[in-house]
């Protein structure tokens, strides 16, 4: 690669994660919440419990330690409250992601190939849209790509034990990041590498296991301090809620609805996988196929961690979990590309495979819209999901185009040529999207407009009504008492009350008397009086 190329993929890299940042509304609910708990953090000054509510006795124990939301008010603290606090600190996370992908590619296979992961990782659906929600999966996602780092460098030099230990170092940071999790997708797929490949470090390492039993001290002192002062103070209810309720009853409780059903639940992580490395999701079958990455530690680490949430006989069948395989995917499919582009490879072997994949990813995709929009009944009004195909369709064709004419058209000779095509490609795709974003997406979910004015104007009604989702709020209705809509709901409540309603669904409240105080096109706010 000429030094030219080099630096244009940088910089389309740095497009990518930072364009028009500061325009970008908060637009996920769980990325919501977690400013609502920063913000809260700050007014009580507690920054060791975590609570969703100013005046709450209760901490917020979701089955996740506090370092996002720490991130979040730390930021908030610095820049002011608004959305450019909430997500520069986890962009700049991301970028870190990114440069580690590059040293781990380049220190196990050559920089070629480090250029093609990293372009395949700021392009792959899920990472690009992660990247921009600040949520607690790319600080995992960082510190568990670190950690493999540092442990590939010990690989290589044993005898620098500071890199042995920066790797359990790092392993401490992702469980404060988000709980045993961090030890769940590393240890399991480490010791199948180990058994794989007939490693013994401990015959290779003088005192293997003192500087073993050092490091997992290390790791606790840095991941587990928050827990034990949490069990000090809240014991019983502390273990409960966390580690029972949140955690381990959360991955094995079997959920009544489609995903219930083991066969088609063993089946959603493997096809979340192609389903997020879109555009790419046609080599992500190729590499997973290649009989000599199986000596290879990121395989493992991609192949245990889709098997560790496709096992589970319950917990949620959710898209974000598998992220922290990403930066190991990037590295072992841009390892097998660039083996076809120096024609290592016969590509005419694999192309049945790529287009059979490509097929399979249409009809995934088709899949897993019927089940979420029709069997589990996401609740979103006609013109809300009018709205939300306008913002993605446009985008999400454009990736369709560009990896299903990579599929189809790559061959030896021109299969460098395709993959920086299809990487400017979808780079135009993921940019239109972040655009369409801006200028649609606060007028389909209002929330944040109509949670701003709650918040600023209307904090003394205590009672607040939403029809459907309501923790995609930024703006938190302070020790408002929060519920779903229904009639009854509406009916048994005192007065005043705030209803925040799709515009269609009005006509469910003609025998109120009510008055409009918002409209953005797609949500009301209504303020029912006594």
């Amino acid at each position: 690669m000429s030094v030219k190329l080099k630096i244009f993929i940088w910089a389309v890299i740095l497009l990518l994660l930072f364009y028009r940042l500061p325009s970008l509304p908060v637009i996920d609910g769980d990325e919501a919440f977690n400013a609502i708990k920063a913000r809260v953090l700050l007014i009580r000054g507690n920054w060791i419990d975590i609570y969703s509510a100013v005046e709450s006795k209760n901490p917020e124990y979701t089955g996740k330690p506090p370092l996002t939301i720490w991130a979040d008010a730390v930021s908030i603290k610095l820049l002011g409250d608004k959305d450019i606090a909430i997500k520069l600190w986890h962009i700049l996370a991301s970028l870190l992601v990114i440069i580690i992908t590059f040293l781990l590619a380049r220190l196990i296979y050559s920089e070629e190939v480090a250029y093609l992961s990293i372009m395949l990782l700021s392009t792959s659906g899920q990472f690009f849209y992660q990247s921009r929600v600040t949520i607690m999966d790319i600080p995992l996602t960082l510190f568990i790509s670190g950690g493999l780092l540092c442990f590939c460098l010990w690989e290589r030099q044993k005898k620098k034990l500071v890199w042995y230990y920066l790797f359990w170092v790092f392993l401490g940071l992702g469980v404060l990041a988000k709980g045993l999790v961090a030890l769940a997708l590393v240890l399991p797929a480490i010791i199948i590498w180990l058994w794989q490949n007939k490693k013994k470090p401990w015959l290779e390492v003088p005192y293997w296991w003192w500087h073993t039993l050092t490091g997992i001290i290390f790791m606790a002192a840095i991941g587990g301090w928050w827990f034990v002062v949490e069990y000090i103070r809240f014991k019983q209810q502390f273990l409960y809620t966390f580690f029972y309720e949140n955690t381990f009853h959360r991955y094995l409780k079997i959920h009544k609805n489609i995903t219930s059903f083991y066969p088609l639940r063993v089946l959603t992580f493997p096809a979340y996988l192609l389903l997020g490395t879109l555009p790419w999701s046609s080599f992500t079958l190729a590499t997973l196929v290649e009989k000599d990455l199986r000596k290879s530690l990121l395989f493992w680490v991609v192949v245990w961690t889709v098997a560790f949430f496709s096992i589970s006989p319950g917990g949620d069948t959710i898209i974000r979990y598998i992220l922290p395989l990403y930066p190991a995917w990037a590295i072992i499919t841009g390892y097998t590309i660039w083996k076809y582009i120096l024609g290592k490879r016969n590509l005419e072997k694999i192309k049945k495979l790529l287009l059979i994949s490509t097929i399979c990813l249409f009809f995934l995709i088709a899949l897993i819209l019927a089940i979420k929009l029709t069997i589990e009944k996401l609740a979103l009004t006609t013109q809300e999901l009018k709205g939300y195909l306008n913002i993605i369709l446009p985008s999400i064709i454009i990736i369709l185009i560009a990896g299903t004419a990579l599929s189809i058209l790559a061959n030896r000779r021109n299969i460098f040529k395709l993959v920086i095509i299809t990487f400017l490609i979808s780079a135009l795709g993921w940019l239109l999207l972040v655009e369409n974003t801006i200028s649609l997406f606060p007028q389909v979910v209002g929330a944040n407009m109509i949670g701003e004015y709650v918040y600023k104007n209307l904090p003394e009604i205590r009672n607040v009504l939403i029809y459907s989702e309501n923790k995609v709020f930024k703006y938190y209705l302070h020790n408002q008492n929060v519920k779903k809509f229904s009639i009854s709901e509406v009916k048994n409540t005192p007065k005043p009350l705030l209803v925040i309603i799709p515009v269609e669904k009005i006509k469910e409240l003609s025998s109120f008397k009510y008055k409009i105080l918002m409209n953005t096109n797609y949500k009301l706010l209504l303020l029912i009086e006594k």
